[in-house]
This record gives structure tokens, sequence and C-alpha cells, in this order.
């Protein structure tokens, strides 16, 4: 909860239960010569963007009532839903966030801003970051999901990155009214038809540690006496969008003590178009020209009979150029192809190669099944597993089902488990199934013989 504060993905290195916080090329930024505050900014595609406050509200009754999601007490549920369809409604929102972290335990204070701008309809997104660590950068999302990031280093480096390797920002969580989360663990008082901010809406405040529930206190990994000041301000819309929100907070954790400003607006909602920037052309041709100590992903792919296996190897670009056994090899070692593996398995069956752990990064192994193959049709059940040739029981790996297009994925970034896990077989099974079975016929386990191998 504290990670993210008002917006997610907002972050910066901050002390305590705030700790391990980094700025994100994802959060976007705002360039040198761009402002970050204020209605009426041009960005750098040149856009402008207007403030909505003072504008009729889609939705609203005829008598101007406010709806249903406004109404006391505070309904984090509704206003959260209230939000999102009135945004995906309007097709395009701009986000502003504002932010201060002060801290005992740091020479200066850390400020920050940045400036979200989602066309929803076309799927474009721009986003600004600012401040006063790391330099800036800005990510250009285009309708086509190619994403677009330019840095400019506090050294004054600047570095650009397209396709793959660009940080795409993530549209649904900036239009995500994190202040929402905090309302939750709040005890918010009505203060009716109001301004706070500068912004005009349907007010709700609080002011004290005393309005603080118990939840809010864990969140901040502290305790109520070490919760020095609070204060929550959501804005809201007559349908219920979230206009405004304040956050405050000043607590003590791990022995530092920590103050957090921070202010996000959503503007100009059905107002905001989002053009190409200028930068975007050298971006692609520095795509075009890739330097072969970039890291580089590639697929490798064999067609099992029981299944496709994709298999996604992230190096150094001149490695992977090189002339390597590389890719999934299907194994047709009769140990592992008998009637009682089967009654577990989906998918292929193969043995995993790639480069040395050294040169590799990450590997990403995709195993495709057929929902009727599944045992007992649990799809969530299904794991990709490894032979581990110290242990009796073929070893779960930590993997994702997606039951929308019948794959299960498993993701390698640790050095060791990449040295590891190089040549090994892998293949999928239902392991509840799997184990159930094992302790039905009271096997312990000799699924292979010696000399199979």
């Amino acid at each position: 909860m504290a990670s993210d504060l008002l917006e997610p993905g907002f972050q910066h290195a901050t002390p305590g239960c705030l700790g391990g916080l980094e700025d994100d090329p994802t959060d976007g930024t705002t360039d040198p010569g761009t402002t970050a505050d204020g209605p009426g900014t041009t960005a750098e595609g040149g856009e402008t963007t207007t403030s909505d406050e003072g504008t009729a509200e889609p939705g609203t009754t005829s008598d101007g009532e406010p709806s249903d999601a406004v109404a006391p007490p505070f309904d984090a549920d509704a206003v959260r839903d209230a939000h999102l369809a009135a945004v995906r409604n309007a097709g395009s929102v701009t986000v502003r966030t504002e932010r201060t972290i002060e801290s005992d335990s740091a020479v200066d204070t850390i400020e920050s801003s940045r400036v979200a701008q989602i066309d929803l309809d076309s799927g474009a997104a721009l986003v600004r970051r600012n401040g006063t660590v790391g330099g800036s950068a800005t990510t250009y999302l285009a309708p086509n999901g190619t994403a677009y990031a330019r840095q400019v280093l506090s050294t004054g480096k600047t570095t650009y990155l397209a396709g793959d390797r660009a940080p795409a920002p993530n549209v649904t969580d900036l239009v995500r009214p994190s202040v929402v989360e905090f309302a939750n663990l709040t005890d918010l008082t009505y203060e009716g038809r109001a301004t706070r901010g500068g912004v005009e809406g349907y007010v709700y405040e609080a002011e004290g540690v005393e309005t603080a529930r118990p939840g809010l206190v864990e969140a901040l990994n502290t305790t109520r006496e070490n919760l020095h000041a609070y204060r929550l301000v959501v804005v809201l819309s007559a349908e219920g969008r979230v206009k405004y929100g304040e956050l405050s907070v000043n607590f003590t954790t791990d022995g530092q003590t920590v103050a957090v400003d921070q202010r996000v607006r959503y503007e100009a909602a059905g107002e905001t178009s989002v053009e190409e920037p200028e930068w975007v052309a050298q971006a692609r041709q520095k795509a075009a020209r890739p330097d072969p100590n970039d890291l580089a992903t590639e697929r490798f792919t064999v067609e099992a009979p029981d299944g496709r296996v994709d298999q996604y190897v992230t190096a150094r670009r001149h490695s992977l150029d090189e002339s390597r056994a590389l890719g999934p090899q299907i194994n047709e070692n009769p140990v592992y192809r008998n009637d009682f593996l089967n009654q577990s398995r989906v998918g292929g069956l193969v043995r995993v190669y790639w480069l040395a752990a050294e040169d590799v990064q990450r590997v990403r192994v995709v195993f495709h099944y057929s929902e009727d193959e599944v045992p007992g049709g649990n799809e969530s059940a299904l794991t990709v597993v490894w032979d581990d040739r110290d242990r009796p029981l073929l070893n779960p790996l930590d993997s994702t089902v997606h039951p929308e297009n019948g794959t299960v994925v498993v993701t390698i970034t640790d050095p060791g488990r990449l040295e590891r896990l190089q040549g090994e077989t892998m293949t999928v099974l239902q392991y509840e199934h799997y184990v159930e079975t094992i302790e039905d016929r009271r096997i312990r386990p000799a699924l292979r013989g010696p000399g199979i191998r």
C-alpha cells in the first residue's frame, strides 16, 4: 500500500517501508523545457490538454445532483467502479502527479512530477516524468502497441529504446484511482460540494492521525504512536470520477522518519489527445541499428506431437547470433513416456537448452496444451515440472497458467537456476493429480531405472 501511495508506478527510493522503490522509465517523464503542472500544458508530442474543472459532468441528473457513487458514506468499490467507467466512457484522460519525499536519513528532498496522457480510444499513451533524482524520461505507447522511450540522464546523456526493450506504460495502472485504496482505510468526512487543491467537486476529507484505521497503520509498516500526521482528500465529480486526490503523511518506521506529500489530478476527461513525439523517429533509427551488446530476445520453437513448446531466450545480441544449440528439443526417453506419467501430463515433453548462465538474462518457456487433455478439467492446477535427478519426484517450478490461450509459462531469471536447469527435462503436469496418483498406488516413485538415461 505505502509503496504505490496515490499513483501506481510513481515511485522513488525512500527509507523504511518505502525503501527499494526506484525510478522506473515506465513512469514516463517531463523533459527539460516542458512543464508538469497546470492545465493547458502542451505536451511533447504537440497535444494540448485542458482542465475539465467547471465543465458539465456526464452522467449527472438533470438537476445536477450527484450520483449514488458520491453519496456518503464513502464506498471505495463504488467510487472505483464509477471512476473507471467514467474514464472509459470519456475515452481519454490526463493524470498529473506531484510528489515530495523528505526523510531524516536523506540529505536532499526528493521532488518528482509526472504527466500521463492516455487515449483509451486509440490505445496511445504518453507519460513524462521529471525529478531531482536520475534525470528525466519519456515513454510513448503507439496505437499499435509498440513502445518507445527516451531518457535524459542528469549527466546530459540521452538514450533511446524501442520495441521489446522499451518499457510500455501500463494504461490500466495509470487510470486506476489509487487514492481509493487509502480512502478505504481512512475515516473520511463528507464535506459536500467544495474546492480543494483548486479543484471543485464533491469532497471527502480526513485530517489527523485518529482518522487512520488500523489497516493503514499496518500498511505503512509503523505503529499508531509513530504516525505523526495524516491528511487525505478526495474530490469526486458528480458521476463519481476521482478529480483530485491529496495525501500527506508523516511517520517513523525502522528508526527513520519519512514525510510524504503527494497530489494527483485526473483532468481533461474526453479532451486529451496523444500525438507521436518527434524523438520517436530517433528511437526507431536506434532500434534499426542494434548494438551487438544490447539485450535481445529470440524465440525457439519445437512442434511436439503432444503440444508446441516455445522458448524465449533474452541475452546479448552477439551471443544469440552465434551458432549454438538453443531451444527446446523433444525428449523421447521412455522413462517419461509411460502410462503412469501420461495420466497427469499435458503438452510437450522437452529438454531445454540455452546459453551459459553468464550470457543469458532470462528464459521463458511456454507450453501449449489442449483443454480436453487436462485431467478432471482443472486447468488451474497445471504446473511446469522438471526432473531433478537428486530427488524422487518431478519438481514443480513457479509457473503461470493462461487458460484463455491454453498455455503454461515458466520464467527463469536467477543465474543459479539458469545454470542448474540448462539441458534438463521439462513438461506440464496436473500436479495434484500426479501426487495423488502416486499416493494412491503407494508408489515412491521409481519413475526411472538404471541405465535408462
